[in-house]
């Protein structure tokens, strides 16, 4: 298991559009088999920046998300616009609740 982590920013004026498409990547991640957890979250301080947080069962369905039609349309339509982007990967050996 791995998990994601990373900012991304765009110019300001794109946020609603942008948080719109957004919003329907992570709908459609979140169903994909594999996906643990996959969200997005602007930024309430600076307009224009999100937060992405994703959790992958294996590389093997990390892959196939990154193959499918959802994550290409936002790869070409919005990354190509980016202004700022830092991501990390991070590999998880296990995990325990902490509210039981």
């Amino acid at each position: 298991m791995f998990a994601i982590t990373g900012t991304m920013s765009w110019d300001p004026s794109e946020h609603d559009a942008l948080a719109e498409v957004l919003a329907s990547l992570a709908e459609a991640s979140q169903s994909e088999a594999g996906n643990v957890a996959y969200v997005w979250s602007a930024d309430i301080r600076q307009p224009g920046t999100f937060h992405i947080y994703e959790h992958w069962a294996s590389e093997e369905t990390f892959n196939a998300h990154c193959a499918g039609d959802a994550y290409n349309a936002f790869m070409s339509g919005w990354m190509p616009k980016i202004k700022a982007v830092s991501a990390y990967r991070h590999e998880i050996s296990g995990s325990t609740s902490l509210t039981g």
